[in-house]
């Protein structure tokens, strides 16, 4: 499966400080912070779930050649991807596991996220179901996460995101732009009883809106 190339030991930093990371052989650097501290103020009841959907950040259309699911990021992706990581971190906002589709846009997104969120390499999960989904489709793969896990990201695309999270919360959005975060809580203790309108919309940013 593949992983963040960090070939770096990792040393913790301090709270507050820097520490850069390489993903893809691109230099970033991700802001940590006391994420336990921090995710206090998100957490909620024990009996909830939460899904961070998050749409793959800005593609390159360059090369002709490529099959869509081979594209990559451009240069605003790159950029975008981990200044979104950074406004989670922030504020203390983090899954406990992530799931990708297998596209490269995708799975680049992921990484950069879960980079931040300091995920394990083991818990940056594919599933090819994720590409080019429906909506039927995307509930699927949500009913058959591990109930284990209380707040897991899934990095998709749209228009079937979009139509997601319309769809799961009965909110009226029109469009997730790239490299959006979408954050729905569901009073439930198993991903199994998820469906339509049984989730609250509680977070939504995106690159230019402007919250950071």
């Amino acid at each position: 499966m593949p992983q963040p190339s960090d070939t770096k030991p990792h040393i913790p930093p301090l709270m507050g400080q820097e520490e850069k990371i390489y993903v893809d052989q691109i230099c970033v650097p991700i802001l940590f912070t006391n994420l336990r501290k921090q995710n206090r103020a998100f957490d909620t009841l024990n009996q909830m779930k939460q899904l961070f959907i998050v749409r793959h950040a800005k593609s390159d259309w360059g090369n002709a050649s490529l099959r869509d699911f081979d594209r990559p990021l451009n240069h605003r992706g790159h950029q975008n991807a981990p200044e979104m990581a950074n406004r989670l971190v922030a504020k203390g906002i983090r899954p406990d596991a992530v799931v990708s589709s297998p596209a490269l846009r995708a799975l680049t997104t992921a990484k950069y996220f879960a980079a931040g969120w300091q995920i394990p390499a083991e818990q940056l999960n594919t599933n090819a179901d994720i590409y080019e989904a429906s909506v039927k489709t995307l509930l699927k793969v949500i009913n058959d996460f591990d109930t284990s896990f209380d707040k897991i990201a899934l990095f998709g695309h749209n228009p079937g995101l979009t139509d997601l999270l319309n769809y799961l919360t009965d909110e009226h959005i029109s469009n997730m732009p790239t490299c959006s975060v979408a954050i729905i809580e569901f009073p439930l203790d198993s991903w199994e009883l998820i469906s339509g309108g049984t989730g609250n919309l509680v977070w939504f940013d995106y690159p230019k809106s402007g919250l950071d």
